[in-house]
């Protein structure tokens, strides 16, 4: 790849994941002020394991933006959990 594409390829995906992790920010503070809690607490990682799992077999009988979001969000919970230790 030139130098020149591999910029190119570089600044669309610090563009893309800019504005995911902007999505993703915003729906946890939405849950966040519904009062949704405990998503750093390890007694909750089995829950949130399965979460993900619902939301990722949604996301493939039908394919929602949200859904895709909901599972990115609850992959950073897990792996903040695991990370942190």
């Amino acid at each position: 790849m030139k130098r020149r594409d591999q910029k190119k390829e570089i600044e669309a995906l610090d563009r893309a994941l800019d504005e995911f992790v902007y999505v993703c920010r915003s729906r946890l503070h939405e849950m966040a002020k519904r009062g949704k809690r405990g998503w750093d607490d390890e007694k909750h990682a089995n829950n949130i394991a399965k979460e993900l799992e619902v939301y990722a077999i949604a996301a493939n009988l039908w394919l929602d933006r949200l859904h895709l979001v909901d599972i990115a969000n609850r992959a950073m919970m897990l792996w903040w959990q695991e990370w942190r230790q």
